[in-house]
């Protein structure tokens, strides 16, 4: 066992802790974080040097001033409940006095009240608090809640894999053996996951979605699950975006707000200069959030890019639940002041509560109702129907996109098998054709391009 560099910085204040009582203690965490062995620096293991994580922040006591945090529930569901926390800290080297705590309550939710700390005020959408003083290097901490609306955050598209490799495409950018596969030993939900496999080979290989899709009007995000065992800081894996087709591909790192990539990514892997990638061990499934609102209108391909180089392999990189959504969040600003003059205002980070979209009772219903074949599928423009059976009666074929609105309706007279429709007029997206054939409800989804 090696002493890493995080070990060497600990031990260098606590050496002046120990020769000089901590006097120049601010003056050496401003040293290393200047050299990226800040306080939220990460080692990684002492046996590796490609593994860390750098962080240029000194120690937050050694900024003299107020400081103020606040983090809230990150996801829920539409109706749940949000709990707020809010914590207050003088790092100044007096005491501070008549701390005044206001905070938004978000539009569309309710303060809960008789819970967590008692405000000395609520009124209209502003709830505040009051400190009577801080000591020197002394907290405090502001709990309360508030209970989400019935509104959620609206699906455009969704995968979980469970139709297999329908929706993508797989191969290798270098003809190596190692390409994208379809496996059932992990998974987030359902039976089935891609799995990238880390091999002790050179390895360069993608996973796209084929169809283009189209990027959401409002406050677009796009999310995932994922897990990921490879070599550390030489294997790994990114996400790109393409606005032209798939000519040119620009990395996603700057839009992701939720579990970004793990660090920088050894040169010899893609070939690629100061490259971001998640590597290492996720200890676990973890779902990233990237914000699309840079692409909003239009149509883009998105893939996921996985690559090794010679040596250690990995147990590789899997990836599970791919969903596009319209994003519905709350955040909101909390502002500190004190009696000797400071203010300090915040907001809780990776954009504060996220709802969950979901699909509603009908679209469950739809996805375990039996089945017609459409085709060509994708589709540009038409697709055909091929029911099991004519039909006895007239029919009424009808359009549902993943929220379960109708987007489309079209009769036609009975004793038909194969029916041709115009779907020309519908934005890129997946559907679900939804017929009632004699007794049965027929369903079956496609993809307009």
């Amino acid at each position: 066992m090696f002493s890493g560099f995080v070990d060497g910085r600990d031990g260098i204040i606590a050496a002046d802790k120990l020769l000089f009582n901590g006097i120049h203690e601010c003056l050496i965490w401003k040293v290393f974080a200047r050299r990226g062995l800040g306080f939220n620096a990460n080692q990684g293991s002492s046996n590796s040097t490609v593994d860390g994580i750098s962080d240029f922040n000194t120690k937050p006591a050694c900024i003299k001033e107020i400081k103020v945090v606040k983090t809230a529930t990150p996801l829920v569901n539409a109706t749940d409940e949000i709990n707020y926390t809010i914590k207050v800290t003088n790092d100044k080297d007096a005491v501070s006095t008549n701390i005044q705590i206001n905070d938004n309550i978000p539009v569309g939710t309710t303060y809960v009240a008789g819970f967590g700390s008692t405000p000395t005020s609520v009124s209209g959408n502003t709830i505040s608090f009051k400190i009577a003083q801080l000591g020197v290097n002394e907290s405090a901490t502001i709990n309360y809640k508030v209970i989400t609306n019935s509104n959620k955050s609206i699906r455009t598209f969704f995968d979980d894999m469970e139709k297999g490799q329908d929706n993508w495409e797989f191969n290798s950018l270098n003809d190596s053996l190692g390409v994208f596969e379809i496996q059932q030993t992990e998974k987030k939900s359902g039976n089935f996951a891609w799995r990238a496999p880390n091999l002790k080979t050179a390895q360069d290989q993608i996973l796209q979605f084929f169809p283009d899709i189209q990027v959401p009007s409002t406050n677009p995000v796009m999310s995932f699950w994922h897990l990921y065992n490879t070599d550390a800081g030489f294997d790994g894996g990114f996400i790109q975006i393409s606005t032209d087709g798939g000519t040119k591909w620009t990395d996603l790192g700057t839009n992701i707000f939720r579990n970004n990539y793990r660090g920088k990514i050894n040169y010899s892997t893609f070939g690629i200069p100061n490259i971001a990638a998640w590597w290492g061990n996720s200890n676990g499934w973890i779902q990233t959030f990237v914000d699309l609102s840079a692409y909003v209108g239009q149509k883009v391909n998105i893939r996921f890019r996985f690559g090794s180089n010679n040596g250690t392999g990995g147990y590789g990189w899997f990836i599970d639940d791919v969903e596009l959504f319209e994003m519905l969040n709350y955040n909101s600003e909390v502002c500190v002041t004190t009696a000797e003059g400071d203010k300090v205002c915040t907001i809780v980070p990776e954009k504060g509560t996220i709802v969950k979209p979901g699909l509603n009772t009908d679209i469950k219903d739809l996805e375990n109702s039996s089945t017609i074949a459409i085709y060509p599928n994708p589709t540009g423009s038409f697709i055909n129907i091929e029911l099991p059976t004519a039909s006895n009666n007239d029919l009424n074929i009808n359009i549902l996109d993943l929220n379960g609105r109708t987007v489309l309706t079209k009769s036609f007279i009975r004793n038909q098998q194969l029916i041709p429709l115009d779907v020309s007029m519908l934005p890129a997206g997946c559907y679900f054709v939804k017929v009632k054939l004699n007794d049965s409800i027929l369903v079956n989804k496609f993809i307009k391009n």
